[in-house]
C-alpha cells in the first residue's frame, strides 16, 4: 500500500532514511504458494512480502512524491469532491423541482436524454424568451 492508512508509516520511514520497496498484489499471489502454510492470513502475508522483497532485486523503490505533486493531489481532490458535491445538489433540486413544478422542464433547453443528469460542461440554460405561463 503506498497511500492511505500507509501513508504515516511510509513518511516515518522514507524520513529515517529506511529503503521501502513496492511489491504488486499480482507478484504477492504468485509467492504465495511458494511458501508453507495453507490458507491466507496477514501473518502469510506478511511473510511472503518481507521474503519476496528479501529475494528479488527488481522491485521499484518508494520515494517520497514532490510537495508540489502531492499539494497538487490534494488539491485536485478537493476539487472532484466539490464538483460531485455541486453535482449531486444541481440533480436534487431538478428531481424535486420537476416533481412539484413539471411544466419547468419545457423552460429548458436540454436534450431528453440527459434531463435527469447534470455535469459541468452540460448544464442548462434557459431558453431566451421563453417563459413558463400559468395555465
Amino acid at each position: 500500500m503506498t497511500s492511505g492508512k500507509a501513508g504515516l508509516l511510509l513518511a516515518l520511514l522514507l524520513q529515517t532514511g529506511q529503503p521501502v520497496l513496492y511489491v504488486p498484489g499480482r507478484l504477492v499471489n504468485r509467492m504465495a504458494g511458494a511458501f508453507p502454510g495453507e490458507g491466507k492470513t496477514d501473518a502469510k502475508d506478511a511473510r511472503t512480502i518481507a521474503e519476496t522483497a528479501r529475494m528479488r532485486g527488481d522491485l521499484t523503490p518508494v520515494s517520497s512524491p514532490d510537495e508540489i505533486a502531492a499539494d497538487l493531489r490534494i488539491l485536485t481532490a478537493r476539487r472532484e469532491d466539490l464538483m460531485a458535491d455541486w453535482v449531486r445538489g444541481v440533480n436534487r433540486l431538478r428531481e424535486l423541482l420537476a416533481s412539484i413544478f413539471p411544466a419547468l422542464e419545457r423552460a429548458f433547453d436540454y436534450p431528453p436524454a440527459r434531463r435527469w443528469s447534470c455535469s459541468p460542461a452540460t448544464a442548462p440554460r434557459p431558453v431566451s424568451g421563453t417563459r413558463a405561463r400559468p395555465t
